[in-house]
């Protein structure tokens, strides 16, 4: 079982295979688990792969509970919400005044930080937009760059995990 799999009997991990195959390491590492980063000859490669797979970690362990959002709703307007990542990983589940709406995040074309020049809404550099492959778009504003960053980066991954 890997850190991805949620034991529901549905897919909810990624499967990184192996770049390379050498039966010394292969034998020698049989007894703990695989790591991508184990077959990057970069030091500052593998450590990268760590730290995202930690960071993705982190936020599927956070997102599966759940945690308050602001939603952008008009200009200078914000409207609390509750927002939620599906135990096998394929939906986000926002809840907004007694509605729940779900979005596959495989339905996610892009994501968007900061400020956009068009649209309905102007954003600041504390938001992030979840473009939608329908044309539809929904902004959430954060309380910092930092957590704005994380948020993005971590759909992203998620999104594009599920493109392929």
């Amino acid at each position: 079982m890997t850190d991805w799999d949620t034991n529901e009997g549905v897919p909810g991990f990624v499967d990184i295979p192996r770049l390379s195959e050498d039966p010394a390491r292969a034998e020698a590492s049989s007894s703990r688990e695989y790591s991508p980063a184990e077959d990057l000859e970069d030091p500052l490669a593998a450590r990268e792969v760590l730290q995202l797979r930690e960071l993705m970690k982190n936020f599927v362990q956070e997102m599966v509970v759940g945690r308050e959002v602001n939603i952008v709703v008009e200009e200078d307007q914000l409207e609390k919400g509750w927002l939620r990542l599906t135990p096998n990983l394929l939906q986000l589940r926002l809840d907004v005044d007694g509605a729940s709406h779900e979005m596959l995040l495989r339905n996610i074309r892009d994501v968007r930080s900061g400020k956009m020049g068009h649209g309905p809404v102007k954003l600041d550099s504390l938001c992030c937009t979840l473009l939608l492959k329908g044309g539809e778009c929904l902004s959430f504003r954060f309380q910092s760059l930092a957590e704005r960053n994380r948020f993005a980066k971590c759909v992203k991954v998620l999104a594009l995990a599920l493109e392929q």
